[in-house]
């Protein structure tokens, strides 16, 4: 029992040590290192094993020269959202985020599934109004959609596709403020609307 310091030139050996407050932990030449009874404060932390918590890790940034594994990833913040090597050029609200590069950028979204009936796709949604748009590949017809739907049954409720040579599919009407010129019109039927012309060949 000691009621002021007690050192030691040596190392310091014990099973177990208990502390009623913080334990703050000082090397000459570098910050403190604390440990309480809730949190850790320190400068750099390196481990070569892993480190692990079983509540959140909260951080002004974070890095990693490999990857970042989770079971579930959730990007929030009331500031800038983005992703990319490049310096963020443009103002980002909470709600949006932004990928960039020096060189160039893209979003890849994929499925390694050998099923063509796993679709890949972007799916927009206003929940609140019942809104909802998805764009995507219909991987059973090889085309790309747009659909007033979800992902999951995009193809099939698809109002637009477009396949690899450029043909046009859509299940409602097209229509042109300008000339619609073809080499080849193949119809049931062709109807002039109104008091205007139809002129043929």
């Amino acid at each position: 029992t000691a009621s002021g310091n007690i050192s030691t030139s040596g190392h310091v050996y014990g099973n177990r040590l208990y502390v009623g407050g913080t334990l703050p932990l000082v090397k000459s030449g570098t910050d403190v290192v604390s440990f309480g009874s809730n949190n850790i404060s320190a400068g750099h932390i390196t481990a070569s094993g892993n480190i692990s918590a079983s509540g959140d890790v909260i951080a002004t940034n974070i890095s990693a020269s490999g990857g970042l594994l989770s079971s579930g990833l959730n990007v929030k913040g009331e500031g800038e959202n983005f992703i990319g090597s490049a310096t963020l050029n443009e103002s980002l609200s909470g709600t949006q985020l932004a990928v960039g590069g020096t060189g160039g950028a893209n979003i890849k979204l994929y499925s390694q599934h050998g099923a063509n009936t796993r679709d890949v796709g972007l799916h927009m949604s206003a929940s609140s109004n019942g809104q909802e748009y998805s764009i995507g590949l219909a991987r059973a017809r090889n085309t790309f959609y747009i659909s007033p739907s979800d992902v999951s049954v995009g193809p099939e409720s698809s109002v637009f596709e477009i396949d690899t040579v450029g043909n046009i599919t859509a299940s409602g009407n097209i229509s042109a403020s300008g000339n619609i010129i073809s080499t080849e019109v193949t119809a049931s039927k062709i109807t002039g609307i109104g008091g205007n012309s139809l002129t043929i060949g």
